[in-house]
């Protein structure tokens, strides 16, 4: 069952007083839809799984770790250009719509 507009403003409450101020160590992308961002928080560690997945979009921290491809795709790279030692200033939805930003 896909989120709703209501499921994701609860998550993103909850993201987003535990990645407060994180930082982003290292980004993977294990599979082709979905990127994982490995996170140092005030709590510790963390990983932040984003997939975009047509069926099972999902967004959530987790413990789990997936195997990556010896050779990171384009797209991994420029995340990794980009986003590596960054901070997560907040995570908020736009509107009530299923964005999340």
């Amino acid at each position: 069952m896909p989120f709703d507009g209501l499921t994701i403003r609860a998550l993103c409450a909850e993201l987003n007083n535990d990645l407060h101020d994180a930082r982003v160590d290292k980004i993977h992308q294990p599979e082709k839809d979905e990127i994982v961002l490995s996170l140092r928080s005030r709590n510790g560690s963390c990983r932040l799984l984003l997939s975009a997945n047509p069926r099972w979009s999902r967004l959530h921290l987790s413990s789990y770790k997936k195997d990556n491809p010896k050779n990171p795709p384009v797209f991994c790279m420029l995340l990794r250009k980009y986003l590596e030692g960054g901070k997560i200033k907040a995570i908020k939805q736009v509107d009530f719509e299923r964005i999340v930003t």
